[in-house]
């Protein structure tokens, strides 16, 4: 059963960052500022899911976040407190139709705010790692033959700034699934750390360009490692390999925000501010 669904967004969209979390810097430093968008409870199972939106508000543009590390928790006005929720970051180009900067979500199970509870915060911190610098990596020549692989190393793309070593593989998109090979292309980057992947340049072999589509999808597989994808329409052309190079962030800078975002059950919220801590 799914209820108190937020039907308020136009009301959200009117009084700009009503529910925020603002990270104010000296001009040129990093900071970023986050809004709730949406939330809603379910109660079977319990279930309570939140949608953050973010902005970068300098040249600093947001890499990722450290999911791993982002502390959080719900608090309601009863004074009850969850447990450290699940939290997913969601790029800008992960999804075409997204046309924010960035989206968080958030879930907790097994918890629900108290019935006669007011309101609920939204207290903790969340890790960014944030750029101004993108780079191209080396070109490398991949076959347009589904399960081929290339080793490319990204010079500076560790959040420290080592290199790091990652495998560019191919899937063309039908095969998989016992089907017909179809026009599309699927390009996946696998590392073993998480990195701040943006898109890919491809090139035919006598250098004409072909642009991937503006989205993609990331994740973790079961083995800890991380997977970055993006996909290619060939069309008629029947290319058989291409050039291709990876643009990724490099020169990243960890910052802390802090979150403490109210909002009551029937879509109030309030404004909240604080200020960035970097690492």
């Amino acid at each position: 059963m799914l209820y108190r669904i937020i039907p308020w967004l136009s009301v959200f969209c009117c009084m700009a960052v009503c529910c925020s979390a603002l990270a104010k810097e000296a001009p040129g430093e990093p900071a970023i500022s986050l809004s709730l968008d949406r939330w809603e409870i379910s109660t079977d199972p319990e279930r309570i899911d939140l949608e953050l939106s973010f902005l970068e508000e300098t040249d600093w543009k947001a890499a990722y976040f450290d999911e791993s590390n982002a502390s959080l928790k719900l608090v309601d006005s009863r004074g009850d407190a969850s447990s450290k929720g699940e939290c997913r970051y969601i790029s800008r180009n992960d999804f075409a139709f997204n046309e924010k900067n960035g989206e968080i979500s958030l879930s907790w199970e097994d918890w629900l705010p108290a019935e006669d509870t007011e309101w609920v915060e939204l207290k903790g911190e969340i890790p960014f790692f944030m750029y101004r610098t993108a780079v191209l990596s080396e070109k490398v020549k991949v076959k347009l033959v589904n399960g081929f692989s290339v080793p490319l190393t990204l010079k500076g793309a560790g959040s420290n700034g080592e290199d790091v070593k990652v495998q560019l593989s191919v899937s063309r998109l039908g095969a998989w699934c016992g089907q017909e090979e179809s026009s599309q292309v699927m390009f996946s980057l696998v590392s073993p750390v998480r990195l701040g992947l943006l898109d890919m340049e491809t090139h035919t072999e006598d250098g004409t360009p072909l642009p991937v589509a503006e989205y993609g999808g990331s994740g973790i597989d079961p083995g800890g490692k991380h997977d970055w994808c993006r996909y290619l329409e060939l069309g008629d052309r029947k290319e058989e390999g291409l050039d291709i190079s990876v643009r990724y962030a490099t020169g990243m800078k960890k910052i802390v925000v802090p979150v403490n975002i109210r909002f009551g059950l029937f879509g109030m919220g309030e404004k909240q501010e604080g200020s960035t801590k970097k690492n």
